[in-house]
């Protein structure tokens, strides 16, 4: 435990993506609670929003461990790098499309969901809209 947050106050200090990313969690977690969704849909947001910030902190450790064996530049050390970068980017675009998908349910014209013919949880359309079929 007393490496973990160690760790964690590392982050905090030298790691603005890391600061940016707990920033955005702790204004969207609230804003999570606020809307108008099942308690699985309310986890799915917050447990993507967790999940970059796992990742980020992961990218830095491995940014890290090659920067402790060598500062010279190798194509290896960039390839690490740029791996750590893309699993970051990869969770973000979960991130966004867990949102995305979550919280569109709610606008009421959502040609998306029409053309795949149901919610993100699949459930027909008809049962999980507030509209009815007539409308």
């Amino acid at each position: 435990m007393r490496y973990s947050v160690a760790g964690f106050r590392y982050a905090l200090k030298n790691e603005a993506s890391i600061r940016q990313e707990l920033l955005a969690l702790a204004v969207l977690t609230p804003v999570s609670v606020a809307l108008h969704v099942s308690r699985l849909e309310h986890l799915v947001l917050v447990v993507s929003m967790l999940l970059v910030l796992m990742v980020e902190f992961l990218n830095s450790a491995i940014e890290a461990a090659v920067d402790r064996v060598s500062l010279e530049e190798h194509p290896l050390a960039g390839q690490a790098k740029d791996l750590g970068s893309a699993a970051v980017f990869i969770s973000l675009l979960i991130w966004g499309a867990s949102w995305a998908a979550i919280d569109s349910r709610h606008w009421r014209l959502n040609p998306t969901r029409r053309l795949l013919g149901g919610s993100l949880l699949g459930a027909p359309y008809y049962l999980t809209s507030r509209f009815t079929l007539s409308e």
